[in-house]
């Protein structure tokens, strides 16, 4: 896996690389790299870390701030070509954004698992509704605090999901009302 979140908000276990060519690439277990580039070498160390997702495949690349990459570092290009064909390459990609009308729409049609929290935004809610269709989009104007929708897109099927639910299931107490 690979983030690029600050120190602070990073789980215990990610190891911290300043340049791709650091990324030691292992079959044995998860390893989380946290990508720390001083801004002005950040477009070209997250380019290096997408080719070398490509070139080896079977990845999980975490891209939070997805507005962020695509816009202002410019590598919407390679976000584009790892959400259109990564999985053909054993590729995962996982997108966090606040604001989906702003980011690229393979972002919000290509995958498989949406999960989202209440949208205030008519322009998100519109783009959610173009990329994903049915009711999913409407249905996350009414979640309250703490509540978040998931779709299986495969089955398009939504389910409500809250903290409680969310810790059961975590502890192994499934609820009916929940998950």
């Amino acid at each position: 896996m690979l983030s690029t979140k600050p120190d602070s908000l990073i789980w215990p276990g990610w190891k911290s690389v300043t340049t791709a060519k650091q990324i030691e690439l292992k079959r044995n277990g998860p390893t989380r790299f946290r990508l720390a580039p001083e801004y002005h070498s950040q477009v070209r160390e997250c380019w290096r870390a997408m080719e070398q997702v490509w070139e080896q495949g079977n990845w999980a690349l975490v891209v939070d701030e997805a507005y962020y990459l695509q816009d202002r570092l410019g590598l919407g290009d390679q976000m584009i070509k790892l959400l259109t064909q990564g999985r053909s390459k054993g590729i995962s990609v996982i997108v966090g954004m606040q604001r989906p009308s702003r980011v690229t729409r393979f972002a919000l049609s290509e995958p498989t698992h949406v999960l989202s929290g209440k949208l205030g935004d008519s322009r998100d809610i519109k783009i959610l509704n173009e990329c994903i269709g049915g009711n999913y989009a409407q249905s996350l104007t009414d979640l309250q605090p703490y509540q978040f929708a998931y779709l299986d897109k495969r089955s398009d099927k939504t389910i409500l999901v809250n903290k409680d639910s969310v810790l059961n299931v975590m502890q192994g107490k499934e609820k009916q009302n929940g998950i």
